[in-house]
């Protein structure tokens, strides 16, 4: 065993992340003798993440192709979602995933599993709890509605239907969708060349476990194991209807972030059909309600247009604020240039004046004017998130579209400190000779008012 700890300090430098090297060596070795203990027990079913060098023998499954394939269809979703990944076993799925920034807990009722996955979180992300549970339909029902937001479960019902039977998993599976809204399913199935206990007992159609009325499934691909040369279909499995703020909504996805690349906030946004779900969560954001209420009234301050999104509802509790818009077409501007798509900008500048003025009419200003707090469909935008709108500028309208103006010449974002301060400082001369027009009126001592009708009714043909 000391053999075994001197080669593992020996390859460390090579083996663990840089930060590891502060941490408490014997605490390491404590682990490491951990896993080397727990490896005799158990089934080696996963790779160890991060940690493949104490075992001659291969795991009886690679894990990587379904990881990649499943992080491939969530990552737009946001990487600070929420997952549960049920039957984690070794803990692969959890601290791939963990490591990505996903907030994931991974349950399993074999507890040396979950001894092992907590020795192994020494050398992998914190974002990664582990715990021993029976999925069952008491530990269901003890799940908060939307406590998750995605829930892995692979190659682990065809076990609980020979135990419990097919009824049982059925009303299993829809309980958990009363609670997560997307499940990530691996399912036996009957076709499989196998001598095991279980396989008599499947549906010879894997997908009767799901009351198909209720939810969309997707195929996301098909994966070996060991037991058998019959390929393992994985499946997305994802609800019609949710239930937000309690009012049931179509369910068509869900982001944990604004646009692309935006900072982890804790807000979700929900795309329900012809409606849009604002929802913040007051567990990290309590500090923040006030704000939120005000927010509310802004958006129901204002008189019918077609400028701002409207807000036809909203619900109020202890844990969630929702809020229940009209869903406008197009997609922030942000994301526009981050994907590199060219856009008419004289147009779309005149759209968000447009929007301005509508605000200044109802004697609002914006207060945060950004490229990802402008919606554009191809023609027209859209100005959205009122969440900083006031009667009084916190920060100079004039200065932030002078940096509009800039990101739209050099088709890039710039991120400022709030509020901003100071103008670009850049050559006007490069502009267009409509954009010049716009930044000279920006610059000068004039009106707000004055400039946005001047703006409005530019002609750039006759300029």
């Amino acid at each position: 065993m000391l053999k075994l700890i001197k080669r593992f300090f020996n390859h460390f430098p090579r083996l663990i992340h840089l930060k590891l090297l502060l941490t408490n060596k014997w605490e390491i070795a404590k682990n490491v003798f951990m896993i080397y203990k727990l490896l005799k027990k158990i089934e080696y079913y996963q790779p160890l993440y991060n940690f493949n060098i104490f075992s001659k023998k291969n795991p009886q499954r690679k894990c990587i192709d379904r990881a990649d394939t499943i992080y491939k269809e969530i990552v737009s979703w946001g990487n600070n979602s929420r997952i549960l990944d049920i039957g984690c076993s070794l803990g692969y799925f959890s601290f791939f995933f963990a490591e990505r920034n996903f907030l994931v807990n991974g349950v399993d009722y074999h507890s040396d599993n979950i001894k092992l996955c907590n020795s192994l979180k020494c050398f992998n992300s914190k974002n990664a709890t582990f715990s021993t549970e029976n999925f069952s339909e008491s530990y269901i029902n003890n799940l908060n509605c939307m406590q998750y937001d995605i829930a892995f479960i692979f190659s682990v019902l065809h076990h609980i239907i020979h135990e419990k039977g097919l009824y049982y998993v059925k009303n299993l599976i829809n309980k958990l969708l009363d609670k997560i809204p997307v499940l990530f399913v691996e399912l036996a199935v009957s076709r499989e060349e196998v001598s095991t206990v279980w396989i008599n007992s499947l549906p010879e159609n894997e997908l009767a476990i799901f009351d198909l009325e209720r939810v969309d499934i997707t195929l996301m691909g098909y994966f070996p194991t060991h037991l058998s040369s019959v390929l393992r279909r994985l499946y997305m499995v994802k609800n019609k209807v949710i239930s937000l703020g309690g009012i049931a909504c179509n369910f068509v996805g869900f982001r944990t972030l604004a646009y692309e690349k935006a900072p982890n906030l804790c807000r979700k946004y929900y795309d329900c059909g012809d409606i849009f779900v604002k929802q913040y969560l007051l567990d990290n954001d309590i500090n923040n309600l006030e704000n939120i209420i005000r927010e509310i009234g802004v958006y129901n301050s204002l008189p019918k247009n077609s400028y701002i999104p409207t807000l036809i509802n909203h619900k109020i509790n202890h844990k969630t604020v929702e809020m229940f818009f009209l869903k406008y077409p197009g997609y922030p501007l942000f994301d526009w240039f981050i994907k590199g798509k060219k856009v008419l900008n004289h147009e779309i500048f005149k759209s968000l004046i447009e929007s301005l003025s509508f605000l200044l009419d109802q004697g609002l200003y914006h207060n945060d004017i950004r490229l990802w707090n402008i919606l554009f469909d191809g023609k027209k935008s859209y100005l959205i998130d009122l969440s900083e709108a006031n009667s009084y500028e916190v920060e100079s309208t004039k200065i932030s579209l002078q940096w509009i103006i800039k990101e739209m010449h050099y088709f890039t974002c710039y991120r400022m400190l709030y509020p901003i301060c100071e103008a670009p400082k850049f050559d006007i001369s490069i502009l267009s000779d409509e954009f010049k027009f716009f930044y000279q009126l920006l610059s000068s001592s004039r009106d707000l008012r004055v400039i946005f009708d001047n703006i409005l009714n530019y002609d750039c043909i006759n300029v």
